[in-house]
């Protein structure tokens, strides 16, 4: 938008997560930790079957991912 006046553009409102895949894994299994721990299974087995999939698919966890993108490739396997 120049000069604060126009139509601000869709697109620049697009906030694509990318992160290295370790920190991901790291989260998730934090997160897994903590359902499990407190007895509430939640999202626990769905959280841990990612993070195998985040390892089999970026061997080097150094790797940057854009997390929702892999995510939803990984939904879109697991259901077939």
């Amino acid at each position: 938008m120049k000069g604060g006046f126009g139509k601000p553009n869709p697109l620049s409102y697009i906030h694509i997560m990318i992160i290295r895949a370790n920190i991901v894994i790291q989260s998730h299994l934090s997160d897994a930790m903590i359902e499990m721990y407190l007895d509430n299974k939640g999202n626990a087995p769905e959280r841990l079957r990612f993070v195998k999939y985040l390892i089999s698919k970026f061997p080097d966890t150094n790797e940057e991912i854009d997390v929702d993108a892999v995510y939803k490739e990984f939904t879109l396997r697991s259901k077939n």
